[in-house]
């Protein structure tokens, strides 16, 4: 009897949490599909790929510095959480892509601490967190350049 009941209880908090899961992600997706769209609008351009870019993350300053290189690493549109004077700065650092500072976007709220990648194909999303080493491994002519900077200082 007290089996059953126990198996019973499982089962539902099993479904319980499945559901809050599916539930969060169709949400976060909908944020995604909503932040392309306010981009798109704004770039007046169709956007393919987002970085989300949060000062406060600790891998921001990786991917600052792999911005910053001069080396063009791919057709995205960065979208930076953060003060309004450093948005300046870095904006004049990342010259090679467009970037959006959050509060320019209407009814967008993320964390000064998110960093990621988001990819848009044939109406499905891909979310990459380790954005500075996908960045290191898709651009090829970084690594060759970076490389062969190391090799003179040897």
């Amino acid at each position: 009897m007290w089996a059953k009941i126990l198996i019973a209880v499982n089962i539902s908090m099993f479904i319980l949490i499945l559901s809050i899961f599916v539930y969060t992600k169709i949400k976060e997706k909908r944020r995604f599909f909503e932040i392309r769209n306010n981009l798109s609008q704004i770039l007046s351009r169709p956007v393919e790929t987002i970085i989300i870019l949060g000062y406060q993350n600790p891998a921001y300053e990786k991917v600052d510095d792999l911005l910053a290189s001069g080396v063009y690493l791919g057709d995205f549109v960065i979208l930076f959480s953060g003060p309004e004077w450093l948005y300046n700065i870095k904006k004049k650092s990342w010259i090679l892509y467009q970037t959006v500072h959050l509060p320019s976007l209407s009814g967008v709220h993320l964390s000064q601490r998110i960093v990621g990648l988001i990819k848009f194909e044939n109406n499905r999303l891909t979310v990459i967190n380790e954005v500075a080493e996908y960045l290191f491994i898709e651009n090829k002519s970084y690594k060759t350049n970076h490389i062969m900077s190391v090799s003179d200082h040897l």
